[in-house]
């Protein structure tokens, strides 16, 4: 790397800070909204989510020949990569079940073995940053959806657009997100959706309270945005103020979905841009939902209370990801028969289906990697079983008997797995937190838009609009 590079790339980092910290000064009370108040949350300790997997590793059997619908066989791709070794830089360690499952794919189809670098969730961006500016690049990063627009465009990653066979079978039903992860007509990451986030529920609780199972409205086509709200003050109980019962809890990612629900985007592309809409009426609808359901109707807890809320079970129905199930108490309530989840709720008003939000993520190669070819191997074997119906089969198997989940329950959790891509870069930083925390903290959204607008005016001109 050379020294210009090296400020060039200082320099922006600089920038970004800047930004975050001016979004972060600019959070100042206003006047609230509504009339209403929350209880007082009672103080109880936090259960303890830690979970060691006891399994190591996972027979995937032998490698398929794979036959298409015409009667065409397409052979699994094999490399050549015994020996090989690349380093990951990722939140998850080698004993993760995700870990686990990821390598027993490498090594069934010839891949290289992995090293595992891991860092905190929120610090995997700036690790990732400050290995390459010190000339000690990993060879893979997985990319976190908050911090691919940032990093994308401070010439750090590799150009994959002519390292990947984007038309072969493995690779064509991404083609049409690529320019999600193209920059000056460059692939920097290859393009992962995770769209496995569903609302969990309590199932004895809601047998108690006589109260139809979720999955069977949904099946149905009963399970709308109406009948969710309805079920969340059915089940939410109060005794002489205090809460005993909460319907329903959620981590940040519940007011994506609201937006999703609600067709709501702070931000619109345009040209080779964006540009911002945080001041439409959608936006503003969506708003007004998270503010009645957090403030008026108060079916909702704390976030930081709604994980050990619900597994000790005050919490009848709770909105996270699917790695909850690698969690001990969630694993100790399913194999109990306790809990089940079900996908978003459709919103009738609209008449949009249940339509989740997805995060964009994928792999990368950074600059100065040393295993090049091998993490290109790693990044098209990962992405291939993703992409094939007949070896998803074997990896939803894998899942399940990694998470002690059932095949139905796993089959439900990857289908749908794509949707249209309706969100921006912008939407995925850290201007969601600011949102939810004005509406938690019960102030007037007409109030805090005009301080929302120039905080997402500076993300669109610091990162996503200038060039490197």
């Amino acid at each position: 790397m050379t020294k210009g590079t090296g400020k060039r790339i200082t320099a922006l980092l600089a920038a970004l800070f800047a930004i975050c910290a001016c979004a972060a000064c600019s959070r100042t009370p206003v006047r609230p909204v509504s009339s209403g108040s929350s209880s007082a949350e009672p103080s109880e300790d936090d259960i303890d989510m830690t979970y060691q997997p006891g399994v190591t590793e996972i027979d995937l059997g032998e490698v398929e020949t794979i036959v298409d619908k015409d009667g065409t066989p397409y052979v699994t791709p094999q490399y050549e990569m015994t020996g090989r070794t690349v380093s990951l830089l990722s939140h998850w360690d080698a004993e993760t079940p995700d870990s686990i499952h990821m390598v027993s794919y490498l090594r069934k189809y010839g891949g290289p073995q992995v090293e595992f670098i891991t860092a905190p969730y929120a610090e995997c961006g700036t690790k990732l940053q400050s290995m390459v500016l010190a000339e000690n690049a990993p060879d893979l990063y997985k990319v976190r959806d908050g911090d691919a627009a940032g990093i994308m465009r401070q010439g750090i990653f590799t150009d994959l657009t002519n390292l990947i066979d984007w038309d072969s079978r493995n690779w064509s039903d991404l083609k049409p997100y690529l320019d999600t992860v193209t920059y000056n007509g460059r692939i920097l990451i290859a393009p992962e959706f995770n769209s496995n986030y569903f609302i969990w529920y309590n199932k004895t609780i809601f047998s108690e309270r006589g109260i139809e199972d979720p999955i069977e409205l949904y099946d149905k086509g009963e399970w709308t945005l109406d009948k969710f709200d309805s079920i969340c003050k059915r089940l939410t109980v109060r005794n002489d103020g205090t809460v005993q019962l909460y319907g329903f809890g959620y981590d940040h990612t519940w007011m994506r979905q609201v937006f999703a629900m609600f067709d709501a985007q702070l931000s619109v592309k345009s040209g080779d841009g964006y540009a911002n809409t945080v001041g439409s009426d959608a936006v503003t609808d969506a708003i007004s939902y998270l503010d009645t359901q957090i403030n008026v109707s108060r079916v909702t807890c704390k976030q930081d209370k709604a994980l050990p809320y619900f597994a000790s079970g005050k919490l009848a129905m709770l909105w996270y990801g699917n790695w909850l199930s690698m969690s001990a108490p969630f694993a100790e309530m399913n194999l109990n028969g306790v809990i089940d989840f079900v996908p978003a709720p459709t919103n009738s008003r609209l008449t949009l289906g249940p339509r989740q939000d997805f995060a964009l993520a994928g792999h990368a190669i950074p600059i100065g990697a040393k295993n090049t070819d091998a993490a290109v191997a790693f990044i098209e074997i990962f992405n291939y079983y993703k992409q094939t119906p007949e070896l998803d089969t074997v990896s939803t198997e894998a899942q399940c008997e990694l998470n002690n989940w059932s095949y139905e329950q796993f089959l439900r959790m990857r289908k749908p797995r794509y949707y249209e891509n309706k969100y921006t870069f912008v939407e995925l930083s850290d201007t969601w937190d600011f949102i939810l925390d004005s509406v938690e903290n019960n102030r007037s959204w007409l109030s805090v838009r005009e301080m929302y607008s120039k905080q997402i005016d500076l993300v669109i001109d610091g990162i996503l609009n200038t060039s490197v």
